[in-house]
């Protein structure tokens, strides 16, 4: 773990040394300072998943969690856009409280507020009948099922012609929001301890499901040996870690994105009017096929703006959800940290 610290990164970077064979660790410690949202995303994972024997003695070997997140973990940079975005959405609702028992009913919501706001009630089921860790996870895959098959982009010559300030990217917002949500729920569990209920169960449970249909669809092999997929099976070796060329980098990612979209699809390609429980059992707790219904639900409310706008909108909720719910030396322990960006506009514009 000496090797991961931040004091030894340091340390060589005063001293000159470079490591070739190890840049990612290095950038991963110089990026998680700056004003950036971190971002998990649970098919991402698992199509680029570990051998269970390597995965065991990762864990074993203590270092499961820094090779997550040096693998998995990415960063968005945080937007102004994105900032005034969440500020201004907060902000408006705070304005709503204008007894006790409204401001209970807004800040107590899990999304179910903007829902109910938009007509769209037929979604509440979604919500009121699950927990948050649930219901995040579910949210989670039906916005990535959805981002995958949408592509919303504002034309900017017409944005610029525009007397008027053009809207905000919503799908994006939707997108960030979302890998950021799963990114405190499975990363940062401690944050979300008082409403993750037993979200790392449902994760885990999820993830197994996930990776089994995967299998089944020949998305991903039960040996993990996929080109630009090694360093899953070989730490020392690993393709992620050690120096490659930009043709190489490019070429490794295009396979994966690929791998993604294959994945999406093959979800997309269940039958949605089957019930998930009827897919998962009774048993597993995992939302893989409820976030699958979902996205059936998202995609009846047509396709634009509209649609991602109210998206979005659940996603802000969820997360002033989880930030008033948030134990507050954790709180704070995260805040001097400077890992909580998000946390600050949540505060600022509730101040305001």
């Amino acid at each position: 773990m000496l090797l991961f610290s931040d004091w030894t990164a340091v340390a060589l970077k005063k001293k000159g040394y470079v490591l070739p064979r190890f840049p990612m660790p290095f950038r991963w410690l110089s990026h998680r300072w700056a004003e950036s949202v971190s971002q998990f995303n649970l098919i991402n994972y698992c199509v680029r998943g570990r051998s269970k024997f390597m995965e065991f003695i990762y864990r074993w070997l203590g270092f499961i969690d820094v090779l997550n997140r040096i693998v998995y973990v990415k960063s968005q940079k945080f937007t102004a856009e994105l900032r005034e975005f969440i500020y201004e959405e907060i902000k408006n609702k705070s304005s709503l409280a204008e007894d006790l028992d409204t401001a209970k009913d807004i800040w107590l919501a899990k999304g179910d507020w903007n829902i109910r706001a938009n007509s769209s009630s037929h979604l509440l089921s979604y919500i009121t009948e699950s927990n948050f860790d649930e219901i995040l996870l579910v949210r989670h895959i039906a916005t990535e099922l959805c981002y995958s098959k949408d592509s919303i982009v504002i034309d900017g010559d017409k944005a610029k012609s525009s007397p008027e300030k053009p809207p905000p990217n919503y799908r994006e917002i939707s997108k960030i929001l979302s890998d950021y949500m799963l990114y405190l729920l499975v990363m940062q569990s401690a944050m979300m301890s008082a409403v993750a209920g037993i979200g790392q169960i449902r994760y885990r449970d999820t993830c197994a499901e996930a990776e089994k249909f995967f299998l089944s669809r020949h998305i991903i092999s039960s040996t993990n040996k996929d080109q630009g997929e090694q360093w899953c099976n070989n730490f020392f070796t690993c393709s992620c870690l050690k120096g490659t060329t930009n043709e190489e980098d490019g070429q490794v990612q295009n396979r994966r994105e690929k791998k993604h979209e294959r994945a999406c699809k093959a979800i997309l390609g269940v039958n949605a009017a089957v019930k998930p429980v009827q897919v998962k059992g009774d048993r597993s707790k995992s939302t893989l096929f409820d976030g699958r219904h979902l996205a059936t639900e998202l995609d009846e409310l047509g396709h634009g703006i509209y649609n991602w706008e109210l998206i979005s909108k659940v996603w802000v909720e969820m997360l002033s959800h989880a930030a008033i719910n948030c134990k507050a030396n954790n709180h704070c322990v995260e805040y001097n940290k400077k890992r909580s960006q998000v946390w600050k506009i949540l505060e600022e514009a509730i101040i305001d």
